[in-house]
């Protein structure tokens, strides 16, 4: 995907400015994939809701993408002694979103009266999945791009970052 990122970043730039509600939506969906390491049939999954999941969550608003942290699960119980010894840094993890996704979603949420899922909404405009649909729209120097390298995007820009094959995975 490297020769094809910048292109893809100028598609998502030029939907997010467009003024078809879908096409706007439609590019924050490819940037929330992009940035948060799901291929574009995961991203429509996001929970939206102000209580994190074990999933990436939008909140309410559409300001903050909120998860519960990322635990490693043991079959071995600690003590009350060893409760002590490592704390978590905090109950969830969030991030706050541009404003320009901001804008894309909850303009596009507008038409639904209570979604619950991103999936809810993008059905509002298109009864296509958004790969189907991304495929069928996008353009001659996109074609190699697909929603599973969308996805993968994330964890191949961490590893050629820091080499770390394991916090890649982690964070991807």
């Amino acid at each position: 995907l490297p020769p094809e990122i910048a292109l893809l970043q100028n598609w998502i730039d030029k939907s997010l400015t467009s003024p078809d509600i879908q096409k706007s939506f439609a590019g924050a969906l490819v940037w929330l994939a992009l940035r948060y390491g799901r291929s574009l049939d995961k991203v429509l999954l996001f929970p939206i809701s102000d209580t994190p999941t074990d999933d990436w969550t939008l909140s309410l608003d559409f300001k903050v993408l909120s998860r519960n942290p990322i635990r490693r699960q043991s079959a071995r119980y600690p003590t009350e002694e060893m409760l002590n010894w490592v704390k978590p840094l905090g109950d969830y993890i969030s991030t706050p979103l541009p404003k320009n996704i901001t804008r894309a979603l909850s303009s596009a949420a507008s038409n639904h009266p209570d979604p619950r899922q991103l999936n809810q909404v993008w059905s509002c405009y298109e009864q296509k999945t958004l790969a189907v649909w991304f495929n069928e729209i996008k353009s001659e120097e996109l074609q190699r791009v697909t929603s599973f390298k969308i996805g993968n995007q994330m964890g191949q820009d961490i590893f050629d970052k820091t080499s770390n094959s394991h916090l890649a995975r982690i964070l991807s």
